[in-house]
């Protein structure tokens, strides 16, 4: 078992071969939930096409992708 710091919350995305702006939209609340509890989101595993959503949406500095 990983023992995170409180408020962290870890997505793991290495099946995920599609999302869509609604998918985005998920991690993008997820994020802002996970700071206010002190936190960050920890996207695991992000495939290709996952970390390119991220990158051309403007939202890598937000979002944090852990190969």
């Amino acid at each position: 078992m990983v023992q995170l710091p409180p408020g962290d919350v870890i997505v793991d995305l290495g099946d995920v071969s599609f999302m869509d702006s609604s998918g985005l939209r998920v991690l993008i609340d997820v994020a802002a939930r996970a700071r206010e509890a002190g936190g960050d989101l920890i996207i695991a595993h992000p495939t290709p096409g996952i970390s390119r959503l991220v990158e051309i949406s403007g939202l890598s500095g937000q979002l944090r992708l852990d190969q």
